[in-house]
């Protein structure tokens, strides 16, 4: 956690996502610095709200799966596809969708 988030602050976020990037590619401060830039030339002064992941399937999607799960489709073919688990697949089949 960031200091800033720690004292209450909002956190800048193109910080915290250079800090990321950095921990998986190597560049220079100078390639840093002009990403930097390029990103607050452009959204500078833009509050943004970033959503979290959606932690379950919508409706629409749970049928499709559930649709998929029923033709002679292999497991692991299901399971990519739909981006889920073998037990969260295994218990949209108990439930079957309506």
């Amino acid at each position: 956690m960031t200091r800033a988030v720690e004292e209450g602050q909002e956190p800048d976020i193109i910080q915290l996502m250079l800090s990321s990037v950095r921990k998986q590619v190597a560049l220079t401060p100078e390639q840093e610095q002009a990403i930097e830039q390029e990103i607050r030339a452009e959204a500078g002064g833009l509050r943004v709200r970033i959503p979290k992941r959606g932690k379950h399937p919508s409706a629409e999607r749970r049928a499709a799966i559930y649709r998929h799960a029923m033709t002679n489709a292999p497991e692991q073919e299901v399971l990519e596809q739909g981006g889920i688990s073998r037990a969260t697949l295994y218990r949209l089949i108990k439930r079957e969708p309506n």
